[in-house]
């Protein structure tokens, strides 16, 4: 398209004619007293002026943050120039999180003296290049950053397909496609309504989250419900899908998270130390912070974190473990990073083989040894449930991810 950009929210006027290949109208508006929604954390962050397509608009004048192609701050006074530099860069902190689809975010940070150009990467940090209003380069870097807003080319992850927002209910949806992983059939799957539920660490592994608790795919018969990402080093011995592989061969562990699907997705030369490792995880949880009762609370911390049942009862099922031991001592697999965001709460949805246990603690069935190390959970030792499973195994509320 042909368009005009005049950026009247600046100290000088720059007007630009440029072809730029999008439908849409790129926007800029001053934002300054206004706080956009829908980001993945809880935030008030106020980016002086912000850039989203037309249709992006909300009628407050503010938009979503997955929607934001730019973010910048000008200068006030009142702040060092040093202090209002670290708050523009800031925003571009808080929209790489909100862009799992963008490798790569767009600042400026205007003064009346200069112009400067901020880049967010991915797994680096903040790239910044100043530029005074009267230099002959201006005009050359606002026409090249603002194609990239039209058209990110290396800047986006291409297999993020589609974004819909949704305006009134502040949050959106990705549709991405993955390479084939069923069988002789390679041809890409594209996974729909996948939507953010974590992102964390932008300058680092940069981790992003994306959930479909409705999945339609399914690889090599299993659900793939959740989308895990993170930039990993190259290089790395052990990676989380490995491991999860591992954890559940020869058979699965209740209470740990199960993988389906792994790619390995190379990214831009910029960032040549990492590489974004893209997980299908079978089961879906959510924040601790939902659990509804404090019991469940103690039910759950039991079964993550509480060693030999002989603490608890005097019975021949002394050796049993909980999920933490039976992966360091059956699995040989330490979890460092136990943490909120590790630990995820599902609801009470059991299984059918499910009965109730009605014998007493002396009742409860001979372990089979130390060298088993059987799994077992708060609900069978309460004499909840029990669950036909190898090794008198009980169900567990938790899911525990990497």
């Amino acid at each position: 398209m042909s368009t005009f950009f005049y950026t009247s929210l600046l100290y000088r006027p720059l007007i630009l004619h440029v072809d730029f290949p999008n439908e849409d109208l790129l926007v800029f508006k001053s934002t300054g007293s206004q706080s956009h929604s829908g980001h993945i954390a809880t935030i008030d962050c106020r980016p002086d002026f912000t850039a989203a397509f037309k249709s992006d608009w909300g009628d407050e004048g503010t938009t979503l943050w997955p929607c934001i192609r730019l973010v910048g701050g000008k200068a006030s006074e009142g702040k060092s120039r040093e202090g209002q530099e670290e708050q523009a860069m800031t925003y571009l902190y808080y929209l790489l999180m909100a862009r799992p689809d963008l490798y790569v975010t767009q600042g400026l940070f205007i003064t009346e003296n200069d112009i400067l150009f901020l880049l967010g990467i991915g797994g680096i940090g903040i790239f910044a290049y100043s530029v005074g209003w009267g230099s002959e380069e201006l005009h050359r870097l606002m026409y090249t950053f603002i194609y990239r807003l039209y058209d990110p080319g290396d800047f986006a992850d291409l297999s993020f397909v589609k974004m819909v927002p949704d305006l009134k209910e502040s949050f959106v949806t990705y549709n991405v496609q993955i390479a084939g992983a069923n069988g002789v059939d390679r041809s890409p799957i594209t996974i729909t309504n996948l939507r953010p539920t974590y992102a964390g660490n932008p300058f680092g592994t940069r981790t992003h989250i994306l959930s479909n608790p409705n999945p339609e795919v399914r690889i090599n018969g299993e659900p793939l419900t959740v989308l895990k990402e993170q930039l990993c080093q190259v290089g790395t011995w052990f990676h989380e899908y490995s491991i999860l592989t591992r954890v559940h061969t020869p058979e699965k562990v209740p209470g740990v998270v199960e993988a389906v699907y792994h790619e390995v997705i190379k990214i831009p030369s910029s960032c040549l130390t990492r590489e974004k490792h893209r997980i299908g995880l079978q089961q879906a949880g959510k924040d601790l912070t939902s659990i509804p009762t404090v019991m469940q609370v103690l039910e759950i911390v039991f079964d993550i974190l509480e060693g030999s049942l002989s603490l608890i009862i005097h019975t021949l099922y002394a050796h049993s473990f909980a999920v933490l031991q039976y992966l360091r001592f059956k699995c040989h697999v330490l979890h460092r990073d136990i943490s909120i965001g590790n630990v995820l709460y599902v609801e009470d949805d059991l299984p059918t083989s499910i009965g109730t246990w009605t014998g007493g603690v002396n009742e409860v069935p001979e372990a089979v040894g130390p060298e088993g190390l059987p799994l077992c959970f708060i609900k069978y030792l309460l004499g909840k449930r029990c669950v036909e499973m190898p090794h008198n195994q009980a169900y567990t509320n938790v899911i525990l991810i990497q």
